[in-house]
């Protein structure tokens, strides 16, 4: 008994080290609370009634080097990318861009309590940009 016991500790200790590097992540979830377009002169348009409801789920790494975005809109997801870090030392914010650009900028609080979220977007025959900005919840499923 003793020697399996043995056996045990030396298969089970090894495990238990490797335990703090397996990856984690973090999961935070956003809801729409502004909205806003705006045109290439800068004219721009705002509501706060949004309907139906946009959120975003932004699973992030633990280093926080990369994050998966989800868009729901009314329920349902809509689109599904994954964004880079793209944040200077000096950003009060984290900043995920896209490899490619047409997935816009969303960048999250440091503290994780607030998200803002930029895209260029077609209105009538020139491209502006559509904002959104909202409230946060760590660790929401």
């Amino acid at each position: 008994m003793e020697k399996s016991a043995d056996i045990l500790i030396w298969l089970v200790v090894p495990l238990l080290l490797l335990l703090p590097f397996a990856v984690h992540a973090e999961t935070v979830r956003c809801k729409t609370e502004l909205r806003r377009l705006c045109d290439s002169a800068q004219v721009c348009t705002r509501t706060t009634e949004i309907h139906p409801v946009i959120e975003y789920i932004v699973d992030l790494k633990e280093d926080q080097s990369s994050a998966r975005i989800t868009k729901i809109v009314g329920g349902k997801r809509m689109a599904n990318w994954k964004a880079m870090n793209a944040s200077t030392s000096t950003s009060t914010d984290h900043l995920y861009a896209a490899p490619e650009a047409k997935n816009g900028r969303f960048s999250l609080s440091k503290n994780f309590v607030t998200f803002s979220y930029s895209v260029a977007q077609r209105i009538g025959k020139d491209v502006g940009e559509a904002n959104e900005v909202g409230l946060c919840l760590t660790g929401a499923q």
